[in-house]
């Protein structure tokens, strides 16, 4: 099956521009004992989540057609809190473990 990608036709409006949204959710883990952790405690976690955002919703840009039959674009990215799906306001601010110090101070 093949389809023309020309401005003004359905092929074309549905290639340029996503139909179904897509979304990314995150869960994190919050540190309940950021203190007692500095002293060597074990880390009392409480999950948070999940922060949505909307990933696909931005139009290619820059779409260029060559005599060849190809197509040039970009493809923006960026995304938008979606508060209605979220547990918790992008404003939020979590304690959280760095990873990477954590296992460096465990190898030491």
């Amino acid at each position: 099956m093949e389809a023309v990608l020309e401005e003004g036709t359905t092929a074309y409006e549905n290639w340029i521009s996503a139909g179904a949204p897509v979304y990314r959710q995150f869960w994190l883990f919050e540190v309940q004992n950021p203190e007692e952790v500095l002293n060597g405690s074990i880390p009392q976690l409480q999950q948070k989540g999940p922060y949505t955002y909307r990933t696909r919703y931005i139009p290619k840009e820059n779409v260029t057609f060559y005599q060849n039959h190809t197509v040039s674009f970009l493809l923006p990215s960026g995304a938008i809190f979606e508060p209605s799906m979220s547990v918790g306001a992008e404003e939020d601010v979590v304690t959280t473990l760095n990873l990477a110090v954590a296992v460096c101070y465990l190898l030491y």
